[in-house]
């Protein structure tokens, strides 16, 4: 265990740390003294890394400049992603209200960062059209969790 954790939890069981605004202390000392929490670094814990290889694609509608992201679900293939948003499915434009759409391949897991952008959509008033990642967008991932 990385020795900074090793000092936190001392500290915090000895109550020689001092909380921030809004933490509760004795649910950070029930999580530091549980010995099934393992933290990698100080300010994580262990994901739960799902089945390799197994993938859904999940479908988002944004505003501009990444407002509001509404996920709207998931499908099995990329393709039936596509027809979704082909299709408008549940009015993923919202009347005119979104006006990115965007699919992102996930892996399965808990905290998972095995994410791919698969592709951005604009509305053009009367269907969604493939465009490249709005500027706003890029490094930003994540959007349909």
């Amino acid at each position: 265990m990385d020795k900074k954790i090793k000092t936190l939890k001392k500290a915090v069981e000895s109550d020689n740390v001092k909380a921030h605004k809004g933490v509760d202390m004795e649910l950070a000392k029930e999580i530091l003294s549980d010995d099934k929490v393992k933290f990698t670094y100080l300010g994580s814990h262990d994901t739960f890394p799902g089945k390799e290889g197994e993938y859904i694609y999940t479908v988002a509608s944004v505003r501009v400049k990444g407002d509001e992201p509404r996920t709207w679900g998931w499908m099995a293939t990329e393709e039936e992603a596509r027809q979704a948003v082909a299709a408008n499915a549940g009015d993923m434009c919202e009347a005119n209200y979104y006006r990115y759409a965007v699919i992102e391949k996930v892996a399965s897991g808990i905290c998972c960062i095995d994410l791919e952008q698969i592709a951005w959509f604009n509305w053009n008033g009367k269907k969604w059209i493939e465009c490249p990642q709005p500027e706003w967008a890029k490094d930003t991932w994540g959007w349909t969790l």
